[in-house]
């Protein structure tokens, strides 16, 4: 298909918006514990990709609910782009789509959000991006490709705090027969780093043990495994906040090789198995207030034949909780005029915003 050099213009700059941010901009990630310091040139992390959120499922009208709580964009401060990193293992053809943005605020959250549009604004939403069409960028290694999608807003949006932030996308068309079309950006599930620190000592039968513990993420299980410990012992689980590197000797003790690594705020009784096993799960709260927070584990079991000391201890394990990603996002049906739509809680999408 033949554009006229006005066209072209126009579709040259739409594709240069999307791929550039003004330096002058600040930039926020969501979910916070997905931000990167060089976000606006390096690469955010992503384990996946999805590609239906917010542009290339076709024809629909896609909601997404920002909890304050994550949003780290201060009260009173104007949001003038928004966008989305790609999936950086995977390449992405740009698609002109034909686009409409909206935002506004809720009192609703993840868990309350209504699958009924309007059912979640405080007040009339204000369109910030009016319709028009808006040529996504190549992502990944085709040609000039990027690595983020920006959208520059028509009329910045000013953040509440004291509310959620609401963002609707609406595509009324695409130049892929308004069907959907691949384009991966990138999706994550909760951070929650998991470190091994210090040495285990080894057991009467020369093994040494190992404890570690599952990515866990608050209002879940914290799940802990130890492996080739002393069989059938009656070992205890120390739990604390605090960890001690790097450790205290218990040479002196008559346990040569063998540190305390853990301040130990509670002892949970842990046997282990037959073959020197043990698992343990323990419930989380699902309190925000613990999101960051670290909990230190080590074992310490009885093994009368190791050392004079009659025991030995496993290395040291630091979890670090992690939070649910709190955008929900309400699908339409291939409708951008639907009423309703389903609902998705704590989806993965990965979402940037520019303000000043």
């Amino acid at each position: 298909m033949n554009h006229s050099p006005l066209t072209r213009l126009a579709l040259a700059t739409s594709l240069a918006l999307a791929a550039a941010l003004p330096a002058q901009q600040n930039v926020t990630v969501f979910p916070s514990d997905h931000a990167d310091p060089n976000v606006t040139g390096g690469n955010l992390p992503g384990s996946s990709w999805q590609n239906t959120f917010p542009f290339s499922a076709g024809v629909t009208r896609q909601m997404a609910l920002y909890e304050s709580f994550d949003l780290q964009i201060p009260d009173g401060r104007r949001i003038t782009h928004v966008g989305f990193p790609r999936y950086t293992s995977i390449a992405s053809t740009g698609v002109r789509i034909q686009l409409e943005i909206r935002m506004g605020h809720s009192t609703n959250d993840v868990q309350n959000i209504d699958a009924t549009f309007a059912n979640n604004y405080v007040g009339t939403p204000q369109t910030v991006f009016t319709q028009k069409i808006f040529a996504l960028p190549d992502l990944g290694t085709i040609g000039n490709a990027t690595d983020r999608v920006w959208v520059p807003l028509d009329t910045p949006f000013t953040v509440d705090r004291s509310r959620n932030l609401l963002v609707e996308y609406v595509v009324t068309a695409n130049a892929n027969s308004n069907s959907a079309f691949n384009y991966y950006l990138a999706w994550d599930n909760f951070l929650s780093p998991i470190r091994s620190y210090g040495q285990g000592c080894a057991g009467s039968s020369g093994n040494v043990s190992s404890l570690t513990s599952s990515n866990t993420a608050i209002g879940q299980n914290w799940r802990l495994t130890l492996r080739n410990g002393t069989a059938n012992a009656a070992s205890s689980l120390f739990v604390g906040l605090q960890s001690i590197e790097p450790g205290i000797s218990l040479t002196q003790f008559g346990a040569p090789g063998c540190s305390l690594l853990v301040q130990p705020l509670i002892t949970v009784p842990a046997p282990t198995s037959s073959s020197g096993g043990l698992s343990l799960s323990f419930p989380v709260p699902n309190d925000r207030n613990l999101v960051g927070g670290h909990l230190y584990s080590q074992v310490v079991t009885p093994d009368l034949f190791a050392n004079n000391a009659g025991l030995v201890l496993s290395n040291g394990d630091d979890l670090q909780l992690g939070i649910q990603p709190l955008v929900a996002t309400v699908v339409a049906r291939n409708s951008a005029t639907a009423a309703t739509g389903s609902v998705t809680r704590n989806f993965g999408g990965l979402s940037l915003f520019g303000w000043q």
